[in-house]
């Protein structure tokens, strides 16, 4: 052990005798502890920085999915607040056959049931038209004032065009006043 106390001991002798030694020997020096004692923190800064930078980033994109949804939401919330009861709903089929002097020819029951905080009415109907009647019919439906899709739609030729089709639509509610009613929850 004194042996490479005594060699150090040298070393240092040298250095010190030396300045162009010294130096450089302080400047290695000087860089070692700058880069451990003040790039390194500051590169963890940095990349923590990027980090938090990038999850701000993409909650702001979410924030704005979020706006554009609220903002097409809208546009269906008046759709929804029209009523949800079977009668208002026949109702609302039969005046669309009216202004499109269609026929009706049938018309099932239908049904109410409740998904989530919503109606959702079903209603199998069939009409009687020319293609120009029925084409009204459908359009008169899906532009109105309440949301709907038109399902399991077929045509036929059967003393004029015979038109197939249920009517499922959708509206916002308050459940307990749905008589009979199912509930899809259970």
């Amino acid at each position: 052990m004194s042996r490479v106390t005594d060699e150090l001991r040298g070393h240092l002798d040298r250095m010190l005798r030396d300045p162009l030694r010294l130096a450089v020997t302080l400047a290695v020096l000087v860089l070692v502890v700058g880069f451990a004692g003040v790039l390194k923190p500051l590169k963890s800064r940095i990349d923590g920085g990027r980090d938090t930078l990038h999850a701000t980033s993409e909650l702001a994109e979410m924030l704005q999915d979020i706006v554009v949804l609220e903002e097409e939401a809208e546009a269906y919330r008046e759709r929804l607040q029209v009523g949800g009861e079977l009668v208002d709903w026949q109702d609302y089929v039969l005046q669309a056959l009216h202004q499109a002097d269609c026929t009706l020819v049938g018309m099932e029951k239908g049904s109410v049931k409740r998904v989530e905080d919503f109606r959702l009415v079903e209603l199998p109907v069939i009409v009687r038209g020319d293609y120009v009647g029925l084409r009204e019919f459908v359009d008169q439906l899906e532009r109105g004032p309440r949301l709907l899709r038109i399902d399991h739609l077929s045509i036929e030729k059967s003393d004029g065009l015979l038109l197939r089709c249920t009517i499922r639509g959708l509206a916002s509610a308050t459940w307990d006043r749905i008589p009979g009613a199912e509930d899809d929850d259970a």
